[in-house]
C-alpha cells in the first residue's frame, strides 16, 4: 500500500469510527461547537484523547462516551508529500 493510501485510509477509518466530525476555525471554536452539542459548557478536561492523526483529532466525551473527530481549514488543506 503506497503512503498515499495508508493515510488515506487511516482518515477514512477515523471520520467512521466518530459521531460527530467537526471543522474549528476563530470563529467557531471546538469548544463553543461541543457545547452546543452537548447542552453544557465543557473543556478539554471533560473529554479523553483518542487518536491523533496528521488531520484529524479523535477525542471521547468522558460523560456521554459521544466520539468525536476535529480539525481545522488549515489541517485540511495542508499538502503531504508521498
Amino acid at each position: 500500500m503506497s503512503g498515499f493510501s495508508s493515510f488515506r485510509a487511516t482518515t477514512i477509518y477515523t471520520i467512521m469510527k466518530a459521531d460527530l466530525v467537526l471543522v474549528i476555525s476563530p470563529e467557531a471554536p471546538l469548544m463553543k461547537q461541543l457545547g452546543k452539542v452537548l447542552g453544557k459548557l465543557c473543556s478539554m478536561c471533560d473529554f479523553t484523547t483518542i487518536e491523533r492523526g496528521e488531520k484529524y483529532i479523535t477525542i471521547q466525551h468522558d460523560e456521554t462516551g459521544l466520539v468525536v473527530a476535529y480539525t481545522s481549514e488549515e489541517r485540511l488543506n495542508v499538502k503531504h508529500k508521498y
